[in-house]
């Protein structure tokens, strides 16, 4: 991405939701999936997120939302991204959809 936008310099959090559907315990390997980014206009997109226990069932899902970061005067600032990126996201079939939605999160 450096190589598109020589300023770039993260993806700084700016919103965060979560919902806890039922509790993990110490030691139990849980599934993490994340789907898609769904481009927002201009500088943000949202990141899924669900975290399923051991016997399939949901414990947590949330929403994140985050922003094209760039450095300007020495500070980090939230900047529209670059169309280019946006174009190769969109063209490699990595940002679509989510293939399940965050209720009440999204």
């Amino acid at each position: 991405m450096v190589e598109v936008d020589r300023e770039f310099r993260g993806s700084p959090l700016v919103d965060l939701r979560c919902g806890f559907r039922a509790p993990a315990h110490f030691a139990e390997v849980l599934t993490h999936e994340i789907a898609p980014p769904v481009l927002g206009e201009g500088r943000s997109y949202r990141l899924a997120h669900r975290f399923q226990l051991p016997d399939g069932s949901l414990a947590t899902k949330g929403v994140q939302r985050r922003i094209w970061g760039c450095e300007i005067d020495g500070t980090l600032r939230g900047v529209e991204r670059p169309a280019q990126i946006a174009a190769a996201l969109r063209w490699s079939g990595v940002c679509v959809s989510p293939r399940w939605r965050v209720d009440g999160l999204a």
